[in-house]
């Protein structure tokens, strides 16, 4: 599923810029290796790098008929999992984390309730942040040099240091490999701080993946398929980096929209501390049957976020279609449009939409901030910013919207629900 993202060219003196913190930078300039070094070697290497230094660790599998997640003990079994997919003519993935336990729910488990495999709960750790950045046809970027420029640039503005770089196919991903493994509360801290200046400084980067810690990505030496067959290149390997060389990313940490801003480091939230003693789940549960009727047809014409769900077919990004499902799963006539509208992609099926439909419903509608996480740029332009917290406000018959409904569901609860909805999300699309 795409979206139109905008494009972000830098002006001739940030080009100039560019040009001076290449030469000054002996990483600035991607090398490949593959003619050097053995794909094992690298891969292996690129590996060690990035991933904390013990397992277990998730390869993900994308065959014909099916998608599954499998454990390898080490990295070297990882890659081996990896490499074997990829010869078989699969397309295969690295989870960029390591996990606690080398197991998965039962089988049927809904995946609301998933706690094993490749989930939050079951992540162990990270050693390194990335960022995906398609490139490309009606991408954010034309190709791979435009958006490795724009890195540099950010790289520059930030006074973050240069990225490992992965040619994926058209487009790059980048890793900064940290010299200690954080846990994922801490990680993501810090992943939440580089997805808010990437939206400060325009780096066209998938929100997706920045702060998901159960992330994939693609592997140095496996091929993207999705059109041409392409051998996805490691650049030069850079790093590792300390952790006080990203001090200027807990200067940008907060929670909803205001995360964007300033906030600072602060304790962890009471419903992330005890997750049992708040009962927010069932507490929305009740709040969301007490919201007066709101329909989908009126939300899409006032909320741009679900509207893009409506007119083009499905075709936008995976974490955009999830929060427009998000809405219409609370919308009277929203089970029927969620599957009309999502169609147009070659992707739907009417099992996953179901799926997702139901699995909203146990969290509450999606909020204004979580789409403002993934696509900032609408939000700010929309009559309604910052005066409700949910679309689903908009889709009330009267002329004049107040939110009120929205209202009664405290700010706590609308993060709980939030933190739930990129959990191990398996309909995944990478460059």
């Amino acid at each position: 599923m795409d979206e139109n993202p905008r494009h972000v060219e830098a002006d001739a003196a940030g080009a100039e810029a560019v040009d001076q913190f290449q030469q000054e930078s002996s990483t600035a300039s991607p090398t490949p290796q593959q003619s050097s070094k053995s794909a094992d070697d690298l891969a292996s290497q690129f590996l060690q790098l990035i991933v904390p230094g013990a397992g277990p660790y998730v390869a993900y599998i994308v065959e014909p008929t099916r998608k599954y997640n499998k454990f390898a003990p080490t990295i070297e079994e990882l890659w081996e999992i990896v490499k074997a997919a990829d010869k078989a003519g699969h397309t295969a993935y690295h989870a960029c984390a390591s996990y606690k336990e080398a197991r998965h729910d039962p089988k049927g488990t809904p995946q609301a309730q998933r706690r094993w495999g490749r989930t939050n709960y079951n992540a162990y750790g990270a050693k390194a942040f990335w960022l995906d950045i398609d490139a490309g046809p009606g991408k954010p970027y034309p190709d791979w040099q435009a958006a490795w420029q724009a890195v540099l640039t950010f790289c520059q503005a930030t006074g973050l240091p240069i990225p490992s770089v992965v040619r994926s196919g058209l487009g790059i991903h980048v890793y900064w490999p940290l010299a200690q493994t954080l846990d994922p509360e801490n990680w993501k801290r810090y992943a939440r701080g580089l997805k808010a200046l990437c939206v400060k400084h325009g780096l066209q980067a998938d929100p997706s993946r920045t702060a998901d810690i159960t992330s994939v990505l693609r592997t140095p030496g496996t091929h993207h398929r999705k059109a041409d067959v392409r051998l996805v290149q490691c650049d030069e390997l850079v790093g590792p980096y300390g952790l006080d060389q990203f001090a200027i990313l807990g200067s940008v940490t907060g929670t909803g929209h205001k995360f964007f801003l300033n906030a600072q480091f602060g304790p962890l939230p009471t419903y992330r501390a005890n997750r049992r003693s708040g009962g927010v789940g069932e507490r929305l549960r009740r709040l969301s049957r007490t919201f007066r009727p709101s329909f989908a047809g009126r939300i899409a014409e006032r909320c741009e976020q679900v509207r893009t769900l409506r007119d083009t077919k499905g075709q936008l990004l995976e974490p955009l279609w999830y929060a427009a499902l998000g809405v219409l799963a609370f919308a009277e006539d929203g089970e029927q449009l969620a599957h009309e509208w999502s169609s147009g992609d070659d992707r739907y099926t009417i099992e996953e939409t179901k799926d997702r439909l139901d699995r909203y419903r146990q969290f509450g509608p999606t909020t204004c901030a979580n789409f403002y996480e993934h696509n900032p740029t609408i939000c700010e332009r929309c009559p309604w910013w910052e005066k409700i917290k949910s679309p689903i406000a908009l889709g009330h018959a009267q002329k004049e919207f107040q939110g009120d409904c929205i209202q009664q569901v405290s700010e706590t609860a609308y993060q709980e629900q939030a933190s739930q909805h990129h959990t191990n999300s398996d309909h995944t699309q990478h460059d």
